[in-house]
């Protein structure tokens, strides 16, 4: 009976975490997306007016500075952290608002710095009450023969859910050094992809050329995790 107290007690504590976390990612969620819709309401502005000269607009988007770079890799940061909220549409509107070469840099920040919060909230504060063991992505990359490689690979496929890698990192039980790193190197593809892609639809070049080189590496991603998953089953079958 002291023994389910103490237990009950314990899951207390874990569910109070959890809901105190929510609660402030979700506030300082809204307190970003409130201060950045301000920040860029005057670029929509110019967008929706028909008069403004396309110049005039591009030289408004690219005008933006440090308050902006921080506000939109604040946000990729956080969204990282919330399941299911799509950090790719941040991820190219920072390519739209500073181009290939910075946006790749603050892609890279953001992504990074929102996996690291997430790794550090599960494995320190087990904000995840429900385990997420017989999930196919948690075993698929658990039981790899070299997981710190699957780990990175996995790092820089948006079709995995983020907190699900995390959750695999922290179940891995590698040393810190090693998910850390292979999280900077997973989040290199896409912030370059997304940064390329946001200037190009900056610029006015997506073109069905762009389209098809994000379609062709879309299907190449898929078609090489199925294979993983397909060759996994026959050697557990086996």
């Amino acid at each position: 009976m002291y023994h389910s107290a103490i237990t009950q007690k314990g899951l207390s504590c874990c569910e109070k975490k959890k809901t105190i976390v929510s609660i402030l990612v979700g506030a300082i969620t809204i307190i970003l997306l409130l201060l950045l819709t301000k920040n860029l309401y005057p670029d929509v502005l110019s967008l929706i007016n028909p008069h403004t000269p396309a110049a005039d607009i591009r030289a408004q988007i690219r005008s933006h500075g440090i308050t902006t770079a921080f506000l939109l890799t604040a946000t990729l940061a956080l969204f990282c952290l919330i399941p299911g909220v799509p950090t790719s549409m941040v991820g190219v509107l920072i390519g739209v608002y500073f181009g290939p070469a910075i946006g790749i840099l603050l892609n890279i920040i953001g992504t990074f710095t929102g996996n690291s919060l997430s790794f550090i909230l599960i494995s320190h504060f087990k904000i995840l009450s429900k385990p997420h063991t017989k999930n196919r992505w948690v075993r698929f990359i658990s039981s790899a023969k070299h997981p710190a490689i699957i780990l990175t690979i996995s790092y820089m496929i948006p079709i995995i859910p983020m907190f699900i890698v995390n959750y695999t990192a922290n179940k891995l039980k590698l040393p810190d050094k090693v998910t850390y790193l292979s999280m900077f190197i997973g989040s290199i593809p896409s912030a370059v992809l997304l940064s390329v892609g946001g200037d190009a639809i900056f610029r006015g070049h997506s073109t069905p050329e762009l389209k098809v080189v994000l379609a062709v590496l879309a299907v190449g991603i898929v078609a090489v995790i199925l294979l993983r998953l397909k060759k996994h089953q026959q050697q557990t079958q086996s």
